[in-house]
């Protein structure tokens, strides 16, 4: 009866952290290039602006949503780190879930779970998702 509950349990936190790790995996994994109008290290406003002169703005509402973007930005920063900060922390729950699990599982467990894994990591490659991943180490790039 242990056994059949730990296993049980197992499961369940295997499929909990798999999942939550499967998706911010791969939320985070892939990089997209940037937009034409962030290209290079840091955000620079633009020489042209596209959409201001499709909508005609004039100089004054061009100041005006140069101001409001950066104010957004400023404000927006500090909750973009807080957000790689709880990712990280994510990870490192996932991963200590995911260690616990395979502590259970017999060699040939090992070994299929490891096939599965591999499939995954290949499926991933395969079907990349358009979002960026900061690394754990770094700063979010809205610097």
């Amino acid at each position: 009866m242990k056994k059949t509950s730990l296993i049980i349990s197992g499961t369940i936190i295997f499929a909990i952290g798999f999942g939550a790790g499967f998706f911010m995996s791969s939320l985070q994994k892939h990089d997209m290039p940037p937009p034409p109008f962030m290209e290079g290290s840091q955000m620079h406003r633009p020489k042209k602006h596209p959409l201001a002169d499709k909508l005609g703005l004039t100089e004054e509402q061009r100041k005006f949503a140069e101001e409001n973007h950066e104010k957004g930005r400023k404000e927006i920063k500090p909750l973009m780190e807080k957000m790689f900060e709880i990712r990280k922390q994510m990870d490192e729950i996932r991963e200590a879930n995911m260690a616990e699990f395979e502590k259970i599982l017999t060699k040939e467990q090992r070994q299929k779970f490891e096939k599965i894994k591999n499939k995954m990591h290949k499926w991933e490659k395969k079907h990349p998702k358009p979002f960026h991943k900061a690394p754990h180490n770094a700063s979010p790039r809205h610097q």
